[in-house]
């Protein structure tokens, strides 16, 4: 799964390969089980993560 991000041609290079990859039904089903939904990361602090409604 990409994270886009265009800080150089290499990351745009690399998204644009993402168009390649086959993820499988074990792919999908793995990715549902180790991460959370709605799952944001250490990128915000627990005061200023975002909130699902």
């Amino acid at each position: 799964m990409p994270i886009p991000s265009a800080r150089s041609v290499q990351r745009i290079e690399e998204n644009a390969g993402a168009v390649d990859v086959s993820l499988t039904r074990t792919d999908l089903a793995t990715t549902d089980e180790v991460l959370p939904y709605d799952g944001f990361g250490a990128h915000y602090s627990e005061d200023h993560a975002p909130v699902s409604i």
